[in-house]
């Protein structure tokens, strides 16, 4: 039996209005939802045994242009993990894909 403690979930369409569509029993569910476009989106679902942090500070990185995330740092028995989620959005040309390698090597440097 599979039995996830932790679930990524990219491209999940879910805007303000449904947000809570995209919960599961049993889990804390995180989401980034775009607000100015359609579409994307990045979930993050934590079994409800374990504490987590939201990782809201980690925002600034993101555009909607160029990719989409939602973190955690979550509490284990063996130390906290950090649980990132990414969604690169299609980019729309070569500067936008060296964007996103910069703002993820700023990502990995926090």
């Amino acid at each position: 039996r599979l039995d996830p403690d932790v679930i990524a979930v990219s491209e999940t369409h879910l805007c303000k209005e449904s947000i809570n569509l995209g919960n599961i029993d049993g889990y804390h569910h995180l989401s980034f939802v775009r607000q100015n476009k359609r579409g994307g989106g990045s979930s993050i679902y934590i079994r409800n045994c374990f504490d987590f942090r939201e990782r809201s500070d980690l925002h600034y990185l993101q555009s909607e242009d160029v990719f989409e995330l939602v973190a955690a740092d979550v509490v284990t028995p063996v130390g906290n993990i950090t649980c990132i989620n990414i969604y690169r959005t299609p980019p729309k040309s070569t500067s936008a894909i060296d964007e996103f390698i910069d703002r993820l090597q700023d990502l990995c440097a926090k």
